[in-house]
């Protein structure tokens, strides 16, 4: 896992861990001092983010650091451009099986703010990977 060779050839001490955060997680109320979504959430679909969000705040602990980055806004990037539905915000896969939720930034940060999380700092970068031109909003966000 690059993060974890990343963290010990830095000298960084952490504990890394991965886990459905739409179903039971198996730690304690308050237990994370950070939790970094690394391209998660706009993988997650309908009422499945509300519960991930009130997940990820019942195991950080009061003042916890939660790091967001999703792709947002009008999907521009061949890759997922003819699968997109404007209206839904979703990208499908061929059987139609929702695959990305792609809302714009501000649906985001609200969803966070309605998630009871107090944001510190975001931005929204253009990315452009492999022909895919999806703005990407990056979250700072504590648990109060």
């Amino acid at each position: 896992n690059v993060a974890r060779e990343n963290s010990h050839r830095s000298g960084l001490k952490a504990n890394f861990t991965e886990a459905d955060i739409t179903g039971f997680l198996d730690y304690p109320t308050d237990f994370f001092d950070l939790i970094i979504d690394g391209n998660l959430l706009h993988c997650i679909i309908g009422d499945d983010r509300q519960v991930a969000l009130a997940n990820i705040k019942s195991v950080l602990k009061p003042g916890g650091f939660f790091h967001i980055g999703s792709m947002c806004g009008n999907v521009q990037g061949q890759f997922f451009k003819d699968s997109f539905d404007p209206n839904s915000k979703c990208v499908y896969d061929p059987d139609g099986i929702p695959l990305r939720y792609v809302p714009t930034a501000n649906a985001i940060l609200d969803e966070i703010k309605k998630a009871r999380f107090y944001i510190l700092d975001w931005k929204v970068n253009s990315v452009n990977r492999s022909g895919n031109d999806n703005d990407y909003l990056e979250i700072s966000a504590i648990r109060p």
